[in-house]
């Protein structure tokens, strides 16, 4: 069984996740600021997947190694095959 942790403080979850589901449009920090400091100042390798309305912007994609990006609406079995895949 899997834990899910929904937390809006990256640096002091960073060892509790095993898989980040990140949506772009936040109120406080922009997503791809969020993929910065996990990459950059954390130096994590945590697995990033992002789910938004946004367009995909494939240069931050290969620059944060994000393992998929879902636009919105999606159907849930891409976010579960990506999730899976993820972990396997």
């Amino acid at each position: 069984m899997k834990k899910i942790l929904i937390s809006d403080d990256v640096k002091s979850n960073r060892d509790l996740a095993g898989l980040l589901l990140l949506d772009l449009k936040m109120p406080l920090i922009d997503g791809w600021e969020v993929c910065r400091v996990i990459r950059e100042e954390l130096k994590s390798l945590i697995p990033i997947i992002i789910i938004s309305s946004k367009d995909k912007n494939i240069d931050y994609v290969k620059i944060y190694n994000i393992q998929n990006f879902i636009t919105l609406p999606n159907n849930h079995e891409i976010l579960i095959n990506s999730v899976n895949k993820a972990f396997s």
